[in-house]
């Protein structure tokens, strides 16, 4: 199994990878309300997903934004980051932006 089909075997398909992000006060949240708009909701696949790169810029390739801790615990390649014991801190996952300028 090559890099590129171990890392997809890896990923659970869960689409939070295709939200928004911000980093606002030294944290980053993940917009839940703001879909990427090749991101197709119902399957949570990318309808352009060779092309990805290209067609959003937005979209940044996975070692980015794992640097960046921009993924949850819960993603697959976060857990095997953890697996490989290397440290790493959750972004903080919001359902609109306004929930960080008028937290609860």
């Amino acid at each position: 199994m090559d890099l590129r089909e171990y890392r997809e075997s890896t990923c659970k398909r869960c689409g939070i990878c295709c939200h928004v992000k911000i980093l606002f006060l030294g944290k980053t949240y993940i917009d839940m309300s703001r879909p990427c708009k090749f991101l197709d909701l119902k399957t949570k696949q990318c309808t352009v997903y060779k092309e990805r790169f290209i067609k959003q810029p937005r979209c940044q390739q996975l070692y980015v934004v794992l640097d960046e801790e921009q993924q949850p615990g819960s993603c697959g390649y976060v857990e095997e980051l953890k697996r490989q014991g290397k440290p790493y801190k959750d972004p903080i996952i919001v359902h609109n932006f306004e929930d960080i300028r008028n937290p609860e």
